[in-house]
């Protein structure tokens, strides 16, 4: 009987360590619906990240089922505050339009409902093949405008098509509490309507000095 017991709790605790093991958090759309999948490659789940609030990266890696013509894309960028092949500024990325980036620590521009996908310094494409398109997509944070020595969330999603384009488009500029709980996170995000999961991702913006 306490053998039973035993096991019993240790297949528990495994399986609350591996789904606490997860870095992000899965809303997926459903279905046919489901055109895209995003991966938060960096940060890491929980990591300390960056110099005094900047010099810190986020990574994304998003498949688009149906290729690059469906996801929008126009065309690489390298991108920064001197200029480049894109614009550069919060807002929807003129790149790669139908992704929302949301950090929960964003006090500037609109707050923290303001999409920064159009921040994101360099977009190529990392493989094509019959499953379809992967894009790469990295930003280099340069200032400290998130915050320092604070835990975040960055949220990221591709946005479905909206307009009935076929094309995955139609991210906004600012995402809006819809919900009304005085968040703008993943709920709000789903209520918008997601063509991919939804990947949730805590992590820390170092404080401390070189």
């Amino acid at each position: 009987m306490r053998r039973g017991v035993r096991a019993a709790a240790l297949g528990a605790a495994l399986s609350v360590t591996a789904v606490s093991a997860v870095p992000a958090l899965a809303g997926t759309a459903s279905g046919s619906e489901q055109r895209a999948h995003v991966r938060i490659q960096s940060p890491r789940a929980d990591a300390s990240t960056g110099v005094e609030g900047a010099a810190w990266t986020m990574e994304l890696s998003i498949h688009y089922r149906d290729g690059l013509k469906a996801a929008g894309w126009s065309g690489p960028q390298v991108t920064g505050p001197q200029g480049g092949t894109g614009t550069f500024g919060p807002g929807k990325d003129d790149k790669l339009p139908g992704v929302v980036v949301l950090l929960s620590t964003t006090t500037g521009f609109s707050g923290p409902g303001t999409n920064l996908a159009n921040l994101f310094n360099v977009t190529g494409v990392a493989q094509r093949d019959q499953s379809g398109a992967r894009i790469w997509d990295s930003w280099l944070v340069g200032k400290a405008l998130f915050g320092k020595d604070v835990d975040s969330v960055v949220t990221v999603a591709v946005v479905k098509d909206l307009d009935g384009n076929g094309v995955l488009d139609d991210a906004p500029d600012v995402v809006k509490d819809v919900t009304g709980d005085g968040r703008v996170d993943a709920r709000d995000l789903r209520e918008l309507g997601v063509a991919s999961n939804v990947a949730v991702l805590p992590f820390h913006i170092s404080g401390a000095a070189a």
